[in-house]
């Protein structure tokens, strides 16, 4: 799936987001603030996108509201009923969310495939000592997308992924050059696979250096390696193995703050995957705290508009242009369409997808407040070094 006109979600005075519409492009970023209401847009867009689908799991597993305010604590999660009020809309394509018909009460809704497919923010909690979790682990008031998403990763390991001990790399999954940059930029060179230990499949990673037959348990891994394996997971679920473009049922892809835990070289190994998912045919939709993120966006788009080649585009992200698949993925890169959102609590989102530094603008030239504080570094030393110059001159 392409870009769309017309793929706008409307919302109005939902939580932390007063009114805003967000038209989406193949690949549209968030960006703004903790509690700006990033996560609670890219949520509500997967509502509207997958009401009935969503309807159906939580019929499935049990759960159980009487109302509007119920179902969104069973969404959102634990207390975000508060987001709602008596003149909250969600609209997605023109059509008016109808959250109320979602009754969970009436009779089983059909079997409708989820259509997008969300790795959360808070994917580390869908591995529990080196171990994934079902969807029914969870409390029910915890995020829909954390357990759906959990859900999903263990259903892939248990099934899809059991014919091998080893996770990754993986024969048929992702191309050389993806492999190589988890590989060198996210594992150090370690291999992530799967040990029984007390009766139990459990996450380890294993040296494979001829000198080193470490094992790690989950609990010893890099704060990036626990952040980037579920998001690996993740990929697994959204790019199958051999020539298959994408999973059937899906069509978008949401990821909360890809860059979590991780060093700028795996960044743009992630940013990497995105490419590759837009190759795919994926629409994309990021939320972000990372300058590097949104870099590659600003470079791509300019890329983009100045003719710029596939070549340009792998130099960009640093990862070489050897590999075929790579150019596949940045000539794919270079014909998307690109959008760029700022969020302030309590204010209308501001469009700022030209991300232009010379902007009169400050969240379009400040890239939503990212590189606020380095200017405020750069601007105090240039004060000190101006007086510790007159002090010398001076004396």
């Amino acid at each position: 799936m392409r870009f769309v006109e017309g793929d706008v979600l409307s919302i109005r005075h939902l939580g932390p987001v007063p009114t805003g519409d967000f038209e989406f492009g193949d690949l549209t970023v968030l960006t703004g603030a903790q509690a700006s209401g990033k996560s609670v847009v890219l949520q509500a867009l997967k509502l509207a996108i997958d009401l009935k689908a969503v309807e159906r799991r939580m019929i499935d597993h049990g759960l159980v509201w009487t109302n509007v305010p119920a179902l969104l604590d069973l969404y959102f999660g634990d207390g975000m009923r508060a987001l709602l009020t008596d003149s909250t809309v969600i609209e997605w394509q023109g059509q008016r969310v109808d959250l109320a018909s979602v009754s969970g009460i009436i009779k089983r809704p059909r079997d409708e495939p989820e259509r997008v497919g969300y790795i959360p923010a808070q994917r580390i909690m869908s591995i529990r000592d080196g171990s994934t979790r079902p969807f029914g682990e969870f409390r029910p008031g915890d995020p829909y997308v954390l357990r759906e998403f959990s859900r999903g990763v263990h259903e892939l390991v248990q099934g899809e992924l059991a014919t091998s001990d080893r996770l990754f790399p993986r024969a048929q999954w992702f191309h050389d050059g993806l492999r190589e940059v988890v590989s060198t930029h996210v594992l150090g060179g370690w291999t992530l696979d799967v040990d029984v230990e007390s009766l139990q499949k459990r996450f380890v990673l294993r040296g494979v250096r001829a000198d080193s037959d470490a094992t790690l348990g989950f609990s010893a891994w890099s704060a990036g390696q626990r952040e980037f394996v579920p998001l690996l997971l993740g990929l697994y679920r959204l790019m199958p193995a051999g020539a298959i473009g994408r999973r059937d049922q899906f069509d978008w892809c949401v990821i909360e703050e890809p860059e979590m835990g991780l060093h700028p070289r795996a960044i743009a190994a992630t940013m990497a995957f995105v490419l590759e998912l837009l190759r795919r045919g994926y629409r994309i939709a990021l939320s972000t705290h990372s300058t590097q993120v949104l870099d590659v966006v600003w470079g791509l788009r300019r890329l983009s508009e100045l003719g710029g080649n596939s070549r340009d585009v792998t130099d960009l992200l640093g990862i070489g242009g050897r590999h075929e698949p790579y150019r596949r993925a940045a000539e794919a890169a270079l014909r998307a369409t690109y959008r760029t959102y700022y969020l302030e609590r309590g204010t209308a989102p501001r469009d700022i997808s030209a991300l232009d530094p010379l902007s009169e603008d400050p969240a379009e030239s400040g890239w939503g407040g990212l590189t606020a504080f380095s200017d405020q570094v750069a601007s105090v030393v240039a004060r000190v070094v101006r007086r510790h110059e007159a002090l010398h001159i001076g004396s």
